[in-house]
Order: structure tokens, then sequence, then C-alpha cells
């Protein structure tokens, strides 16, 4: 039996998400939840459910004190409290040999994942980092068929993340606590990009604004453009001043031979060539699930992190050019 438990329920939908799963396989056992001290209407806020009811849903104990279920010795937790305190907890978990996977982001400050990453011994425990578009069937089959030259080399690529401003939660309208809009899906913006291209970033030039939720007092609109380290050149959006339903990611990469574009609804990808054009497959993903499971299969079976703490470096320092671009409007090296 694999020993499982979960620190925190700010990040609601996830935290709930993993952990049922979770307790739905065989071979998982739940050591516990922990609150993380919050009260009840903290928790129903986040996750529209009292941990007290969840842990008794589960059959599984509730802690206050991320120590106290530590010490219960899991062989792995799930990390899902406030943003801010990502690090602090994955450390504390790392050092006493617990395997860790972190809600996204692990972190929005380059500081807190160096220190991190110079305590960490990966060849001792996983740690994966949170990214479900990593997971996401259409991502997966368009960046399978520019392997396969499918568009030649990539000469272009333009990723637009449409998603409302987390602004729920009072931590999350901090963005000390949250990282704001750009610290909370930043991870897309770089990780993504790297992940499909295959180079780091090389230099950045941003532009935005706090443009409609001023409650938060962060970027709520973000415009980039980037060149990375092989040539590719990079128009990146972020948009969270919507409140209507929208496709949350588009993505269309063009290449020497033709294009291929993934809009996160129907069929995988669109594939635009001189030899014609192509559908992918009927696209389903749930987010979340592959994810979790992602985490139990690099514990028992040593699969690779795909999502690792180089990954959130790359991240945070990529959230920091954008940021300093932005308020000295000049174009930052990476």
């Amino acid at each position: 039996m694999l020993k499982i438990g979960l620190i925190g329920f700010s990040q609601g939908y996830y935290a709930v998400k993993y952990t049922s799963h979770l307790a739905r396989l065989k071979g998982i056992d739940l050591t516990g939840v922990c609150d993380m001290g919050c009260d009840d209407s903290y928790i129903k806020e986040c996750a529209f459910v009292s941990a007290r009811d969840f842990a008794n849903e589960l059959g599984t104990k509730l802690y206050s004190g991320f120590y106290d279920l530590l010490d219960q010795k899991p062989d792995a937790v799930i990390v899902a409290n406030e943003t801010y305190e990502h690090t602090k907890i994955a450390d504390a978990a790392l050092s006493r040999g617990i395997h860790v996977f972190v809600s996204k982001p692990l972190a929005f400050k380059i500081e807190d994942v160096e220190n991190l990453r110079n305590r960490y011994n990966p060849l001792r425990q996983v740690l994966l980092c949170g990214n479900p578009l990593k997971y996401e069937k259409g991502l997966i089959d368009l960046k399978e068929q520019i392997n396969q030259g499918k568009i030649g080399k990539i000469i272009s690529m333009n990723l637009a993340i449409n998603h409302e401003a987390m602004v729920n939660q009072e931590w999350e309208r901090d963005a000390s606590r949250s990282g704001g809009p750009l610290g909370t899906y930043g991870v897309y913006l770089i990780d993504i990009i790297r992940w499909i291209s295959g180079a780091d970033f090389k230099e950045i030039y941003a532009m935005g604004d706090n443009f409609v939720h001023k409650s938060i007092k962060a970027y709520d609109l973000v415009s980039v453009l980037a060149r990375l380290y092989n040539g590719v050149v990079c128009n990146l959006q972020l948009v969270s001043t919507i409140t209507y339903e929208y496709p949350f990611v588009r993505l269309e990469v063009t290449g020497t031979q033709g294009s291929i574009a993934f809009n996160c609804n129907n069929y995988s990808y669109l594939l635009k060539s001189s030899k014609g054009v192509g559908l992918g497959n009927w696209r389903y993903s749930e987010m979340g699930i592959d994810e979790i499971e992602h985490f139990i299969a690099c514990i028992k079976n040593g699969e690779t992190e795909k999502c690792n703490i180089d990954d959130m470096l790359h991240v945070t320092k990529g959230i920091a050019a954008i940021a300093k671009s932005i308020e000295n409007r000049c174009v930052v090296g990476l």
C-alpha cells in the first residue's frame, strides 16, 4: 500500500479532485488530510466542502497542522495550500524522505524555487510539479505531429491562455500569497512553449495592466513577445479579464512546411500544409486525473517527472522577466 496525504484545501478543485481519485484506486491508503488550521468558512469557500466532511467521506483522519500529518510517515503528499507556502511545505516533506506532488504553480518567486532545488535530492524522492496542460491529449498529439516533422522546422508560436482571474477567495486576490494571474498562469505561458519547442527563452518584451479586476492589484492582462534560443519567435497572451465561457487554451505553431493549431475543443488539432488539411483524434482529457496517476507511476515505476523543479525554475525566471519588462518597458534577457 502507498500511503498518501493531502496538505491544504486552498486550491480547492485540485485538492478535492486529486484526493478523491486517489481514494478510488487500489493500493492507495489515505493517511489523512490537513486543513492547515483554517476554519470551515475558508475551506468551504475554496473547496465547497468542509474539511471534516471531506475526511469523513473518504474515511480518513483530519489534521490541523501539516507536521502532524507528516509525523504519520506517509510515503507521499499532495500539496494544495496557498501558493506562497508551497516550497516550505514541499521542503519539510522532502527532508523526511516523502515524495511530493505540488499543485500548479510550485512558486512564483525565483529564490523560493532555487532554495528548494538546492536542498532537494532527486535520487531519493519524486518531486512532481503541477502543470495540467502537459497531460492534455490535444497538446500531446500536437507535439507528436511536430516531432514527426509534419510542419517542418518551427518558425513561430502563438499561445493564448484565456482564464478568468482567480478572485473568489481572499488569498487569491492577494498577489503576495497567490502570485496574481501572472504567477498563477505563468506556468502555462513559459512551460508549454519550452515543452513544445524544446528550447529555452532568450529574451522577452512584455506589456501588462490591471485592466478589470482592480481588487487584485496585479496584472490581469499580459502580452508578451519573446525569442527562443533556437530562433523561434513567440507571441504570448494572458487574458484573465474574461467573465464568460471561452476556450481555455489556443496554440498555433507555424513551421517551414505548414502549421498546426490546438483550440481546446472537439478535435485534438488542426494540421494545415501544402499536402492538405488534417484533423487529430476526438479530444478528451479530464484535468487532474492523468496528472495524479503520473505521480503514482513516478513513485512506483520510476517514470520521469513530466514537470520537474528545473522546469519550474525556468517558469519563475520567465515570470520575473515578464514583470521586469512591463515595469521598465524594455527587453529582458534570460
